[in-house]
């Protein structure tokens, strides 16, 4: 399950890189990415100003504090959510995206990085990302773009082609670390650029 696999790959990385390593996500190392996610799963009112702006400066002020756990906060990754977060009884939903983009913040950032391959069933779980995310990912496009891995024929207004992982990467905010190609009318792909993406 990705999910749970990419979780685990996410603590094997992180405890590899250490706390001070870069990440995609900007003004961030992996220790704030990793508080980032302990706050998500273990204190949703602290976490709150990752949607309201209002509270994004407690949220700041928390995310620096935990980072300064970060062995701690590795262990709390490994074990999930806890028993009292709906996430830990929807984990295959909600965290499979989560977990595997912001792995990718990780590996993605270092110099070595290297394209990974995945499992025949963890192929089958990205293309059902790849059906759902949209809707998760795009917010304000007036066109839902056609994701299309590899060279298959279609139409559509606007196609995102590339692989998966690339594809995922794209609508959640990361198009300059993605190899994705655009294919439509000039005005439409400037239209769809200016949506909002990202989780």
């Amino acid at each position: 399950m990705i999910s749970k696999s990419e979780r685990q790959g996410l603590v094997e990385t992180l405890k590899a890189l250490g706390p001070d390593a870069p990440t995609l996500c900007e003004g961030w190392m992996t220790k704030h990415l990793l508080a980032h996610l302990i706050m998500r799963e273990t204190e949703p009112v602290n976490a709150s100003g990752i949607l309201l702006k209002g509270r994004q400066k407690q949220t700041q002020n928390r995310l620096e504090e935990l980072s300064t756990h970060f062995e701690s906060n590795l262990s709390k990754l490994k074990s999930g959510p806890p028993l009292w977060n709906p996430m830990r009884y929807l984990d295959k939903w909600v965290n499979a995206l989560e977990m595997l983009i912001h792995h990718e913040d990780v590996l993605r950032a270092q110099p070595n990085w290297q394209r990974r391959k995945f499992t025949d069933s963890e192929t089958k779980e990205l293309d059902f990302l790849l059906k759902i995310a949209p809707r998760f990912l795009v917010r304000g496009a007036k066109v839902v773009p056609t994701l299309v891995v590899g060279d298959l024929q279609t139409s559509g207004r606007i196609i995102l082609r590339g692989d998966q992982v690339d594809l995922l990467l794209f609508l959640a905010g990361r198009q300059s670390a993605s190899n994705v190609s655009i294919e439509g009318d000039e005005l439409d792909v400037a239209d769809f650029m200016k949506s909002s993406f990202g989780i």
